[in-house]
């Protein structure tokens, strides 16, 4: 899985050249068991895939948002309330924007020293449950030298 996705990521053209992939040492926690600790409380609400797909996109979007400070956050959020909405054409509704800003809220609350940004992730579906795959940088990558 993680290599599929690995793959995916190089043809995209997204990442810099000589990106160098590394796989979490042993006893590390995986990005998506984190981060599905993370949504765990929302779960409930996600009865299908498609909604259970939305559910990881806001988280993620929230995840990775929260990682920033000041301009660079709100730039993140402005682009997240376009970009998850730009099929409609319509605005982000306002729940949906308050359920953005409750996730960075938790991910600041309860995983607050897990600084990974998720760059990727994949969800397939086995027989009755769903497995997720996730990418991330190693760790701090939202800071400047």
């Amino acid at each position: 899985m993680v290599a599929r996705l690995e793959q995916q990521l190089r043809a995209s053209g997204k990442l810099p050249e000589g990106t160098q992939f590394v796989r979490r040492e042993d006893g590390a926690a995986k990005i998506s068991a984190t981060f599905l600790r993370f949504i765990e409380p929302y779960q409930y609400a996600a009865r299908n895939r498609q909604q259970f797909e939305t559910l990881i996109g806001l988280g993620v979007a929230a995840w990775n948002i929260s990682l920033f400070e000041g301009a660079k956050r709100q730039e993140m959020l402005v682009e997240v309330s376009k970009t998850m909405f730009s099929e409609t054409g319509q605005p982000a509704p306002s729940d949906l924007l308050a359920l953005l800003d409750e996730f960075i809220r938790r991910k600041e609350r309860l995983f607050a020293h897990d600084r990974r940004l998720i760059l990727s992730y994949q969800l397939d579906v086995t027989r009755d449950q769903y497995h997720l795959s996730m990418i991330s940088t190693e760790g701090d990558e939202t800071q400047d030298p």
